[in-house]
């Protein structure tokens, strides 16, 4: 098993999440920076208090909600 230091890599499975949220009509951003974000003091604390153990590891965020424009592939094409 793949480790981050001495705890073991676990994938959440965040992908199904998103593509389970596009079937709803409903957009996601993945965010890769959920090391650097939980590494403070301050993130720290919050994984406390949300009671996520220590040996877990947050790689990212899924942030979910709702896009202005009906279809993403014609607000990308606009840029």
């Amino acid at each position: 098993m793949d480790t981050v230091g001495e705890r073991p890599l676990r994938i959440s499975g965040f992908d199904k999440a998103v593509l389970a949220a596009y079937e709803r009509g409903i957009a996601s951003c993945i965010v890769a920076r959920g090391e650097e974000t939980f590494d403070s003091p301050e993130g720290q604390m919050l994984l406390r208090k949300w009671g996520v153990p220590n040996r877990y590891v947050c790689r990212c965020f899924v942030l979910l909600g709702y896009a202005e424009e009906k279809s993403l592939v014609k607000a990308a094409k606009k840029w």
